[in-house]
């Protein structure tokens, strides 16, 4: 039975249990108990069953979703695995950031936590580091380019 804007938005969480309702061709509404709508595609390739998590409800709509899942079925027709395509991307990301991407994460996690005043540290990487050296990968940073903006 396939899901409607008015079906999903009267699903209610039911208390202590996760549950799904599924659209049809794979595409689920995968409900938590906190009330939580996450879309998720589910299939089999080479006799394993995979899933990925398209995206939450409301934020992507019925139709996204199911557009999202002709293109991942579509990967599966062709036997490559959109799980395993997520992942590479994932750890991508994360394995080869921007100096700037990396001075972000470094500001919030351990800047702001940590310092009293972090108005100086982010002025220096506003003004200093980001500008010369913010586009660059941290892999392909040397010495060179430090010593030159020290």
């Amino acid at each position: 039975m396939a899901l409607t804007d008015a079906k999903i938005r009267a699903l209610k969480p039911k208390t202590g249990s996760r549950y799904s309702k599924a659209d049809g061709s794979g595409l689920l509404l995968d409900l938590t108990s906190s009330g939580v709508k996450s879309w998720v595609f589910r299939y089999r390739l080479n006799g394993k069953r995979e899933k990925v998590v398209i995206g939450r409800y409301p934020d992507v709509t019925l139709k996204a979703a199911r557009d999202e899942r002709a293109k991942m079925a579509a990967q599966v027709a062709r036997g490559e695995s959109p799980a395993a395509e997520r992942r590479l991307v994932r750890a991508s990301l994360t394995t080869n950031p921007t100096v700037k991407e990396f001075g972000e994460r470094y500001y919030t996690e351990q800047v702001i936590k940590r310092w009293k005043d972090p108005k100086t540290i982010r002025r220096y990487l506003d003004n200093e580091i980001f500008p010369t050296l913010g586009g660059k990968t941290l892999k392909d940073v040397n010495a060179l380019d430090v010593q030159a903006l020290v």
